[in-house]
């Protein structure tokens, strides 16, 4: 007879993910929303399992109290709320779900593309307060532009497929990546201050490491057209905002948009809510009805993978 494997799931993973993982009879499935951390390091050593989303901070604290522990699952492409190495030290497996929402966030992206060069929000706006002077929104196309994609994994590929489907001329910069692969799917590969001087939009794709922390800076955006358009759709942390701000009122940007922020939620009182050229999302990558339900499901049957044996995809392992 199978022991119970007790799994704790500490934010919203969706319907789908927790009728799978209930329906394994030797999982006992708890749900513990809003928790503080305290409260989730009293709670956290009698489970085998930790799955969260983005908001959870799986650090040294909760990991050193979750003596039982052996996996943690979040339901989302990165780990940056996970101490990746004190995991490991506790022999614990880290997994996550890399191609889960990469279609809704690529998406995403690219409307925020169109919405920038068409300054269709600020249109909206105008309308809507009654006022009718199309020449302040004369906007720029698409076609012809070159876009430079910083980080070239599953969501920058899928970016770079809409943006050929509208003529866009596409060069990316990612160490991984190497020429033939990048020919083999229509972009070039370029270095960083290459891809900086002649991209006309950037779209921003990486991770959040060491070398990508304000990857976007006062240096940096010197290197670049004049009037560039910025897109950010992966971590706050990209962009030093000063550095962002500055460039957008000196003209060396033209707009940016934004839907991560190196806090979350943003401080009201943050000028980058309300710089008139930068359009703000409140994290919306992920938030379509078929990528939580990718996420949630492939969780759930990495989960099982992971406790018993072969089910559905395999496993993602860090």
């Amino acid at each position: 007879m199978m022991s119970t494997i007790k799994i704790l799931v500490s934010e919203s993973l969706g319907n789908e993910g927790l009728a799978i993982l209930q329906s394994q009879h030797n999982f006992q499935v708890e749900l513990a929303l809003g928790l503080s951390q305290a409260e989730l390091c009293q709670k956290i050593p009698d489970y085998e399992a930790l799955l969260v989303r983005s908001q959870t901070q799986v650090n040294a604290q909760l990991i050193e109290a979750g003596s039982k522990l052996r996996l943690i699952g979040r339901a989302g492409v990165g780990t940056d709320n996970i101490d990746l190495n004190r995991a490991q030290a506790h022999n614990i497996t880290v997994i996550n779900t890399p191609t889960g929402n990469s279609i809704s966030t690529a998406e995403l992206a690219f409307g925020l593309m169109i919405a920038m060069a068409r300054k269709i929000p600020q249109a909206h706006h105008h309308v809507r307060s009654g006022q009718w002077q199309r020449s302040i929104f004369k906007g720029t196309e698409l076609s012809g532009k070159t876009l430079g994609i910083i980080g070239f994994g599953n969501v920058g590929r899928l970016l770079a497929q809409r943006a050929r489907a509208f003529d866009m001329p596409v060069v990316v910069h990612d160490p991984i990546i190497n020429q033939a692969s990048a020919k083999e799917l229509g972009v070039e590969k370029l270095e960083l201050n290459s891809l900086l001087a002649c991209s006309d939009f950037i779209s921003l794709n990486c991770g959040l490491n060491q070398d990508t922390k304000h990857i976007i800076n006062q240096n940096t955006l010197k290197l670049t057209k004049k009037s560039l358009f910025l897109v950010n759709t992966a971590r706050g942390e990209l962009i030093e905002p000063k550095a962002l701000l500055a460039g957008l009122d000196n003209g060396q940007l033209a707009m940016a948009a934004l839907d991560v922020f190196q806090v979350e939620p943003p401080d009201p009182n943050d000028r980058l809510l309300s710089h008139p050229n930068i359009i703000c999302t409140p994290h919306l990558g992920a938030s379509t009805e078929e990528a939580q339900r990718r996420v949630s499901t492939l969780l759930a049957e990495q989960t099982i993978v992971f406790f018993q044996g072969p089910y559905g995809s395999k496993i993602n392992h860090l």
